[in-house]
């Protein structure tokens, strides 16, 4: 039943009041941002938000674990409304030798669910300056990973919109547990309807519009 009122909005006045604590937040955290939208600063310390998409765009929250020791690695995203509210999920294991390579992977397989799932404008959102960088600029045909970029790239030209974003990793958590869930998989990459307990939690704190200090 709690599922049912947050998620898809059965309780209005849950979801109003929801709605209220995010934006009082967001107003809050723009009055005082220094850097951007998302950052703001306070004796030292910088206080990071989810990033959400507006309008009629969909936010892609994608990351990537890997586990230099073991070789295992991990992808998983969500994908939300403008207010913040879980649409669907993914996560599983891949194949890959590094970190970047992972979270370029997660990127991909991301994308490829949201255009599957007829998603009109995309705000694609990693905490990985490294990979946002690379799948922003021309591609070297001689770079190691150019495959994945290549394929990442023939998503982006297909007829809908996406906008790549960085996050610090403080406000890309949901993300990071499908990640780490994903790891402990099989090679497979399996797509979700529901969030797991511990994700719906931080759906859920982050649709209050509650900062995170950045370690």
């Amino acid at each position: 039943m709690r599922n049912e009122r947050v998620f898809n909005g059965g309780d209005s006045s849950v979801w109003e009041a929801l709605r209220r604590v995010h934006a009082l937040h967001t107003t809050m955290v723009r009055a005082f941002a220094v850097a951007d939208d998302h950052t703001s600063h306070d004796a030292g310390l910088t206080w990071v938000s989810c990033i959400f998409a507006e309008g009629l765009q969909t936010s892609l929250h994608v990351d990537a674990s890997f586990n230099t020791a073991s070789g295992q690695a991990g992808v998983g995203g969500l994908a939300r409304d403008s207010n913040g509210r879980w649409l669907w999920g993914f996560f599983g294991a891949v194949e890959a030798v590094d970190a970047l390579q992972v979270e370029l992977l997660a990127i991909l397989h991301g994308l490829r669910i949201a255009w599957s799932r007829r998603t009109q404008s995309v705000l694609c959102v990693s905490d990985s300056a490294v990979a946002v960088e690379l799948v922003t600029h021309d591609i070297q045909s001689t770079h190691r990973l150019a495959a994945i970029l290549y394929s990442i790239k023939d998503l982006v030209h297909k007829p809908w919109t996406i906008q790549f974003e960085h996050s610090f990793r403080e406000g890309n958590k949901c993300a990071d547990l499908l990640a780490r869930r994903g790891q402990m998989r099989g090679l497979e990459v399996e797509e979700i309807v529901s969030p797991p307990p511990e994700v719906e939690s931080q759906v859920l704190a982050d649709i209050a519009g509650g900062p995170f200090v950045r370690l």
